[in-house]
C-alpha cells in the first residue's frame, strides 16, 4: 500500500470540510520500524465558541487552548478518566475548532481507536503532518453520509441537530445490518416461542444457508444455559453455532484453521462477556425472576420482563453480526499478531 502524509495545508481550511474529507484516510502511527495504521470511517465537529457542544463554548481555557492554534495540530483530553479522546485541531489561529476521530474499520468508537493505537496525552498539541503520527491518503475516495453528532445531550436543541457527524456508507451500512439482526433475533425469542440458542440461530439462516427448521433443530437442546442447566448461555451457544457454521474447519489436521476458528469464537464471546460481564446463564440470570416455559403471548408481561433474557438474545446476535462485518463471509480469517 503506498499513501502520501496530509500536509498542513490540508488542516487550515474549516472543520466541516476536513471532516468530510478525513472519512476514508488513513491514521498512522511510525514507532521506530513499527508501523500500525487505521482507515478513518467516521468523524464529528467541533466548532467555536457559538457550538455548546464545543469545549470552546465557555471560552478560552488552559485545557482547550490548542483548539486555539493554528490547523494541524492534536487535542487530545480523557473522558470520564479513562479514555483518551482524539482531535485535530483546524482552521486558523484564534478561531477555537477540530475534528474528532470518532471511528476507524477495527475500532469502532474514539476510546478504542486511541487504544489500539497506542495514543495518549502525550500526543497533546503535536504536529499532525511531520510526527510519528499522522494522516495519509492512499486515493481511496469513500461515499460519506452526514448525520446528528452522538453523546452530546448537554448542548442545545440547535446545536444537537447540526448534521455535523460524517460517515462512510459502507460504516452506515454495516451499522444497519447489525441492527437488523439485534431486532431480528429478539423478534424471534419474544415473538414466536424459540429460546434463547434458537432465536440466535434462525436471524442467520440466510448467511449460513442452513434453513431456518434446521438451525432450530440444531441448536433446540442448547436453550436454558444447555438444557436448563444454567451454565454457558444459550444466546453464546447460538453465537458459537453461526460462527462454525460460517468459518469452520473442515480439515481436522488443518491446525491453523482449528486456531482460527477458536479466535473467532473466543473473540465474539468475550465482546458478550464485556457488555454483560459474563457467559454463564445462573450468572447472567442472578437476581432475576426466572420463569420457565413462558409463551409469547406472557414475555410482555411484568414478572417476565424481570428476565433480561431477550436482551442477552439480542446482544449475542450484534456480537455475531459484527464479527460478520470486520471478517467478510467466504474469506479466510485473519487476525492481528
Amino acid at each position: 500500500m503506498k499513501w502520501q502524509r496530509l500536509p498542513r495545508s490540508f488542516f487550515l481550511r474549516d472543520a466541516e470540510i476536513v471532516a468530510e474529507e478525513l472519512v476514508g484516510k488513513l491514521l498512522v502511527r511510525q514507532e521506530g520500524e513499527t508501523l500500525s495504521l487505521l482507515r478513518i470511517t467516521e468523524t464529528e465537529v467541533y466548532k467555536g465558541e457559538t457550538d455548546t457542544a464545543c469545549h470552546a463554548s465557555r471560552g478560552k481555557t488552559k485545557r482547550n487552548a490548542p483548539l486555539y492554534e493554528e490547523g494541524g495540530r492534536y487535542y487530545l483530553y480523557l473522558c470520564y478518566g479513562i479514555h483518551w479522546l482524539m482531535n485535530v485541531v483546524t482552521g486558523r489561529e484564534g478561531e477555537p475548532q477540530g475534528v474528532l476521530i470518532r471511528a476507524c474499520e477495527g475500532a469502532e468508537g474514539p476510546g478504542k481507536l486511541t487504544k489500539a493505537l497506542g495514543i495518549d496525552g502525550r500526543f497533546r498539541e503535536s504536529d499532525a503532518e511531520n510526527g510519528e503520527l499522522y494522516f495519509a491518503s492512499d486515493g481511496a475516495l469513500p461515499s460519506v453520509c452526514r448525520k446528528k453528532r452522538v453523546g452530546i445531550g448537554y448542548a442545545s436543541k440547535e446545536d444537537q441537530d447540526r448534521l455535523w457527524r460524517f460517515a462512510s456508507l459502507r460504516k452506515q451500512e454495516r451499522e444497519s445490518m447489525i441492527l437488523q439482526k439485534r431486532m431480528e433475533a429478539e423478534r424471534l425469542f419474544r415473538e414466536e416461542g424459540y429460546n434463547c440458542a434458537q432465536a440466535v440461530a434462525a436471524a442467520f439462516c440466510e448467511e449460513t444457508g442452513i434453513s431456518k427448521e434446521q438451525s432450530v433443530a440444531l441448536v433446540s437442546g442448547f436453550g436454558g444455559g444447555i438444557g436448563r442447566l444454567r451454565e454457558t448461555c444459550g444466546a453464546v451457544s447460538g453465537m458459537v453455532f453461526v460462527l462454525s457454521a460460517l468459518y469452520g474447519n473442515y480439515d481436522p489436521n488443518d491446525q491453523t484453521a482449528k486456531k482460527d476458528i477458536y479466535r473467532a469464537v473466543q473473540e465474539v464471546a468475550a465482546a458478550f462477556s464485556e457488555k454483560n460481564g459474563s457467559i454463564i446463564c445462573r450468572v447472567l440470570l442472578e437476581g432475576c425472576q426466572v420463569t420457565e416455559g413462558v409463551t409469547p403471548e406472557k414475555r410482555d408481561t411484568k414478572a417476565y420482563q424481570k428476565r433480561p433474557c431477550y436482551t442477552y438474545v439480542a446482544d449475542a446476535a450484534e456480537a455475531v453480526a459484527s464479527f460478520i462485518a470486520k471478517h467478510p463471509i467466504g474469506e479466510k480469517l485473519q487476525f492481528p499478531d
